[in-house]
């Protein structure tokens, strides 16, 4: 039934590609930011950066290591999936589309009422991290 026909060594050479290339993304982003923007902003994008790539790495380490024995989120990052992966991943994304529009909509309501700028995007952020974690 599965449809995934990367062999190890095709996934491992992806998994390597994709952590240089973030690598190389992250690294310009941040010393652009740190030449141009004030405060702690490169150092912010160093962080988030090397959070996500260390996240995609242990991922891509498990589903390499012990394929049945992963979730299905990791089988999905780690481009391991097979297709009822790719469809749980396709429905998850579908919710947190859905989700976002009565959520933007009630951040701009909430700013054009004079509401503080971080709350408002720090309750978008945890709500669509919580949709995203439950479905």
């Amino acid at each position: 039934m599965s449809t995934n026909n990367l062999t190890p060594a095709r996934r491992r050479t992806g998994a390597l590609l994709g952590i240089s290339c973030g690598l190389v993304v992250m690294v310009t982003i941040w010393l652009l930011f740190r030449a141009r923007l004030p405060g702690n902003m490169a150092t912010g994008i160093l962080v988030g950066g090397l959070t996500v790539l260390v996240i995609f790495a242990f991922a891509s380490w498990r589903s390499a290591r012990n394929p049945s024995g992963v979730s299905s989120f990791e089988r999905s990052v780690a481009a391991a999936g097979d297709e009822r992966d790719k469809r749980v991943q396709e429905k998850t994304f579908a919710l947190m589309g859905v989700f976002s529009v009565p959520v933007m909509s009630a951040a701009g309501i909430a700013l054009a009422l004079d509401a503080s700028v971080d709350v408002v995007v720090g309750i978008m952020m945890w709500s669509q991290i919580l949709v995203g974690v439950v479905s």
